[in-house]
């Protein structure tokens, strides 16, 4: 199936066989999200890039999972000229719980001194996004 037809396959299947929405996308001002996604970029030089991913994969994520409100993670890799890019997403249950984690300053970067040692530059801030998802039913 080349891309055309991928395409159009996609498009008769949604025409067909539409997806229920069974959610409300709109909450009460005062209401909590109900996740918050911290996104964080850095980047290594090229031989340091392997070493970074499986320090954030093998060490860091499953040392976040004692802080109480710690969702999981995901990170994105990417070659980006003579380094590596790389963008994490880290999933909190609230607002608050970041806090906890980052304190109140919870825009700053919170970085352990070995991923110091393998960074060649990163982001000063992490940005933070309410978080929905769409699951494949």
């Amino acid at each position: 199936m080349d891309r055309r037809e991928g395409v159009a396959a996609l498009q008769a299947a949604v025409t067909e066989r539409p997806v229920p929405y069974n959610g409300d996308l709109v909450r009460a001002p005062d209401e909590e999200p109900s996740m918050i996604t911290r996104t964080w970029r850095g980047w290594t030089r090229s031989e340091d890039a392997d070493a970074y991913h499986r320090f954030l994969l093998q060490h860091l994520f499953p040392s976040m999972c004692t802080i109480p409100g710690f969702l999981g993670a995901d990170v994105l890799r990417r070659p980006d000229g003579t380094e590596v890019a790389f963008v994490t997403l880290t999933r909190f249950e609230s607002l608050s719980d970041v806090r906890a984690f980052a304190g109140e300053a919870y825009e700053v970067p919170v970085l352990e001194p070995e991923a110091l040692e393998l960074l060649s530059r990163y982001d000063k801030r992490a940005l933070h996004f309410e978080t929905a998802s769409f699951v494949v039913p």
